[in-house]
């Protein structure tokens, strides 16, 4: 059985704008980087807590119209 986690976050104006202004001169998104690093920790962390014995866990991760990202986590359990 395969069973799944998905997290969906949106981009807010104010750290939209500060990324596109780095885009322009190059550099890390921080702010793109934690907005990620928290959906997949959020999804996996209740991935577990609903199926503890889930296991060859994959994940996912899509932009919708560069404003909001999803992050699916899934795998399997007997």
């Amino acid at each position: 059985m395969i069973v799944w986690k998905v997290k969906v976050y949106g981009r807010n104006f104010i750290s939209d704008f500060g990324a596109n202004l780095k885009n322009i001169v190059g550099g890390r998104l921080k702010t793109y980087e934690k907005m990620l690093d928290k959906a997949v920790s959020e999804a996996t962390q209740e991935l577990y807590e609903e199926h503890p014995n889930v296991k060859n866990i994959k994940m996912q991760i899509t932009e919708f119209q560069n404003a909001s990202i999803a992050v699916a986590v899934y795998g399997e359990r007997d």
